[in-house]
Protein backbone atom coordinates (compact mmCIF):
# COMPACT_ATOMS: atom_id res chain seq x y z
CA UNK A 1 0.00 0.00 0.00
CA UNK A 2 1.24 3.46 -0.91
CA UNK A 3 -0.24 6.31 1.11
CA UNK A 4 0.35 9.99 0.38
CA UNK A 5 -0.55 11.95 3.49
CA UNK A 6 -1.18 15.34 1.86
CA UNK A 7 -1.54 15.14 -1.91
CA UNK A 8 -0.05 18.02 -3.89
CA UNK A 9 -0.14 18.78 -7.61
CA UNK A 10 3.48 17.67 -8.01
CA UNK A 11 2.46 14.18 -6.76
CA UNK A 12 0.69 13.62 -10.09
CA UNK A 13 2.29 10.96 -12.22
CA UNK A 14 2.67 7.25 -12.84
CA UNK A 15 3.37 4.89 -9.97
CA UNK A 16 4.52 1.28 -10.16
CA UNK A 17 4.15 -1.50 -7.61
CA UNK A 18 6.50 -4.44 -8.10
CA UNK A 19 6.14 -7.66 -6.12
CA UNK A 20 9.03 -10.12 -6.35
CA UNK A 21 9.87 -13.48 -4.88
CA UNK A 22 11.82 -16.57 -5.90
CA UNK A 23 9.01 -17.61 -8.27
CA UNK A 24 9.07 -14.36 -10.26
CA UNK A 25 7.71 -10.84 -10.24
CA UNK A 26 4.52 -8.95 -10.99
CA UNK A 27 4.18 -5.27 -11.84
CA UNK A 28 1.12 -3.06 -11.52
CA UNK A 29 0.94 0.53 -12.80
CA UNK A 30 -1.32 3.35 -11.61
CA UNK A 31 -1.70 6.98 -12.60
CA UNK A 32 -2.42 9.71 -10.06
CA UNK A 33 -3.96 12.97 -11.28
CA UNK A 34 -4.03 15.57 -8.51
CA UNK A 35 -6.27 18.61 -9.04
CA UNK A 36 -6.43 22.01 -7.36
CA UNK A 37 -9.94 23.25 -6.49
CA UNK A 38 -11.05 26.57 -7.95
CA UNK A 39 -9.91 29.45 -5.75
CA UNK A 40 -9.92 33.25 -5.70
CA UNK A 41 -6.41 34.65 -5.13
CA UNK A 42 -7.10 38.39 -5.44
CA UNK A 43 -10.49 39.94 -4.86
CA UNK A 44 -12.01 42.96 -6.55
CA UNK A 45 -12.44 45.87 -4.17
CA UNK A 46 -15.71 47.83 -4.14
CA UNK A 47 -15.51 50.75 -6.57
CA UNK A 48 -17.24 54.06 -7.20
CA UNK A 49 -17.76 55.30 -10.73
CA UNK A 50 -19.16 58.45 -12.31
CA UNK A 51 -22.25 57.93 -14.46
CA UNK A 52 -21.29 57.48 -18.10
CA UNK A 53 -17.80 56.14 -17.32
CA UNK A 54 -16.75 52.51 -17.62
CA UNK A 55 -16.29 50.32 -14.54
CA UNK A 56 -14.20 47.15 -14.33
CA UNK A 57 -14.13 44.47 -11.63
CA UNK A 58 -11.29 41.92 -11.68
CA UNK A 59 -10.57 38.73 -9.76
CA UNK A 60 -7.36 36.69 -10.00
CA UNK A 61 -8.14 33.00 -9.76
CA UNK A 62 -6.40 29.63 -9.63
CA UNK A 63 -7.28 25.98 -9.93
CA UNK A 64 -7.00 23.04 -12.27
CA UNK A 65 -8.69 23.72 -15.62
CA UNK A 66 -11.34 23.79 -16.83
CA UNK A 67 -12.31 26.82 -14.74
CA UNK A 68 -15.83 28.15 -15.29
CA UNK A 69 -16.72 31.67 -14.22
CA UNK A 70 -20.01 33.39 -13.52
CA UNK A 71 -20.94 36.98 -12.62
CA UNK A 72 -24.17 37.95 -10.86
CA UNK A 73 -25.66 41.35 -10.07
CA UNK A 74 -28.02 41.39 -7.09
CA UNK A 75 -28.39 37.62 -7.51
CA UNK A 76 -29.14 37.61 -11.26
CA UNK A 77 -26.60 36.09 -13.65
CA UNK A 78 -25.05 38.54 -16.10
CA UNK A 79 -24.42 37.65 -19.72
CA UNK A 80 -22.17 39.44 -22.24
CA UNK A 81 -24.07 42.18 -24.03
CA UNK A 82 -23.75 45.76 -25.24
CA UNK A 83 -23.81 46.69 -21.54
CA UNK A 84 -21.35 44.11 -20.12
CA UNK A 85 -18.14 42.46 -21.26
CA UNK A 86 -17.14 39.28 -19.42
CA UNK A 87 -13.63 37.97 -20.00
CA UNK A 88 -11.21 35.42 -18.60
CA UNK A 89 -7.54 35.34 -19.60
CA UNK A 90 -4.25 34.54 -17.85
CA UNK A 91 -6.03 33.65 -14.58
CA UNK A 92 -7.79 37.06 -14.46
CA UNK A 93 -11.57 37.16 -14.71
CA UNK A 94 -13.09 40.57 -15.39
CA UNK A 95 -16.45 42.22 -15.75
CA UNK A 96 -16.58 45.54 -17.58
CA UNK A 97 -19.60 47.82 -17.49
CA UNK A 98 -19.15 49.91 -20.64
CA UNK A 99 -21.09 52.97 -19.47
CA UNK A 100 -22.13 52.87 -15.83
CA UNK A 101 -25.54 54.23 -14.82
CA UNK A 102 -27.26 54.56 -11.44
CA UNK A 103 -29.03 51.22 -11.90
CA UNK A 104 -25.62 49.52 -12.18
CA UNK A 105 -25.04 50.19 -8.48
CA UNK A 106 -25.40 47.10 -6.36
CA UNK A 107 -23.91 43.85 -5.17
CA UNK A 108 -21.82 41.90 -7.68
CA UNK A 109 -20.98 38.26 -7.01
CA UNK A 110 -18.19 36.45 -8.78
CA UNK A 111 -18.10 32.65 -8.85
CA UNK A 112 -15.44 30.29 -10.16
CA UNK A 113 -15.75 26.50 -10.24
CA UNK A 114 -14.10 23.40 -11.59
CA UNK A 115 -14.81 19.71 -11.14
CA UNK A 116 -13.22 19.62 -7.65
CA UNK A 117 -14.47 22.82 -6.02
CA UNK A 118 -15.94 26.28 -6.22
CA UNK A 119 -15.41 29.70 -4.67
CA UNK A 120 -17.44 32.90 -4.68
CA UNK A 121 -16.94 36.45 -3.50
CA UNK A 122 -19.00 39.64 -3.42
CA UNK A 123 -18.10 43.24 -4.18
CA UNK A 124 -19.99 46.44 -4.93
CA UNK A 125 -20.26 49.20 -7.52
Amino acid sequence: TLQIAAVEINNSGKYACIAENEAGSQKCLATLVAKDPANILEKAEPISVTAGNPATLEFTIAGTPELKIKWLKNGTELIPSRKYKISFSDKVASLKVFSAENEDSGEYTFEVKNDVGSCRCKTFI
